[in-house]
């Protein structure tokens, strides 16, 4: 598609001038048809400025999700990536290309998700144009028993996807990222089983990062909660992020049960250490996080004495302040 072709052409001129002709030029193309392209990318919401003897500029600043412009930041990844305008959830998009055969490492990223999901049912807020919602879709040889590790591989990547541009994150067990007391990130992951061989068919990870605060701030049941990552302005934050997080997931690739990945994942934790209320569906108790096992299980002694092993899936749980 042209359009595409221009934008990529603009994406690695960004901020310096690029002439109509010489797009023309190397595209095959009418130098009306480059016209063309260049309107519908600005009414697409691209600012590109343009003047006689000099060409087409795309702003420095501008800072909207597409191919061409995560391509800028990308060290080569094997995945095949994807740009939404909207889509209900990524997780739900991937998971239908999967049952129609996509193949291990295909990327959908979408700009806005109408029905974002969370884990345990929750929704994931996604206005348009605020965060990046990634799922990538994974074909591992694991047991069903170790997907955990690969919601835990991944909280990794993307702190250190974050940490390449100044924002320091903690995880919280098991499958968000904290900046303060703020939630800025969520992971989820979803398995299908295949039947025969009782391991994994596929896997869709699910990550979805709040970047930029929306118009009208978050609903008021996050407001208390959620955060972004970050609260100035960030030259290209969204692209950028996006390669950075496919960067780090392709480093880590096929090194989903490393130990070192773990080691820091425990390092990166924010509730090691500290006292949490565990919610139990036989009741909830306070505890003390001892550490998090070689299962990615979280580990809790409780005012009693006695330890316990907390897995994805079966409790919540929530920091509290230690007197």
């Amino acid at each position: 598609m042209l359009k595409s072709k221009i934008l990529a052409e603009l994406e690695d001129s960004k901020g310096r001038p690029i002439s109509g002709q010489a797009m023309a030029d190397m595209l095959g193309v009418t130098r009306s048809a480059v016209s063309k392209a260049v309107g519908q990318l600005r009414a697409d919401g691209y600012s590109i400025s343009s003047s006689t003897g000099s060409g087409y500029i795309l702003d420095k600043d501008c800072d909207i999700l597409s191919v061409a412009g995560i391509n800028r930041y990308l060290n080569n990844c094997r995945y095949s990536i994807t740009v939404l305008d909207t889509v209900d959830s990524t997780n739900s998009e991937m998971k239908r290309r999967a049952a129609d055969g996509a193949a291990d490492g295909e990327v959908v990223i979408a700009r806005c998700q109408t029905a974002g999901r969370g884990r345990m049912g929750r929704t994931f807020f996604s206005p348009n144009d605020c965060g990046v919602y990634i799922s990538l879709l994974i074909r591992p040889q694991l047991r069903a028993e170790d997907a955990l590790r690969i919601t835990t591989s991944a909280a990794v990547a993307v702190a250190r996807a974050l940490a390449k541009m100044g924002v320091e994150a903690q995880i919280k067990w098991v499958n968000d990222l904290f900046l303060g007391e703020r939630k800025i990130c969520g992971i989820l992951t979803e398995a299908a089983l295949d039947i025969e061989s009782g391991g994994i068919g596929y896997v869709v990870l699910g990550i979805g990062v709040n970047v930029n605060a929306a118009e009208n701030g978050f609903p008021a049941e996050l407001s208390q909660i959620a955060g972004v990552a970050f609260t100035d302005s960030v030259a290209d934050a969204k692209n950028r992020l996006a390669a950075n997080i496919l960067n780090e997931l392709a480093a880590i690739d096929g090194q989903w049960l490393s130990l070192d990945l773990l080691c820091e994942y425990r390092r990166r934790s924010m509730l090691i250490g500290n006292t949490v209320e565990v919610y139990d569906p036989m009741g909830n108790y306070l505890a003390e996080v001892l550490t998090v096992d070689d299962d990615a299980h979280l580990i809790v002694r409780d005012c009693a004495g006695k330890e316990h092993c907390l897995k994805s899936g079966e409790v919540s749980v929530r920091r509290v302040t230690n007197e």
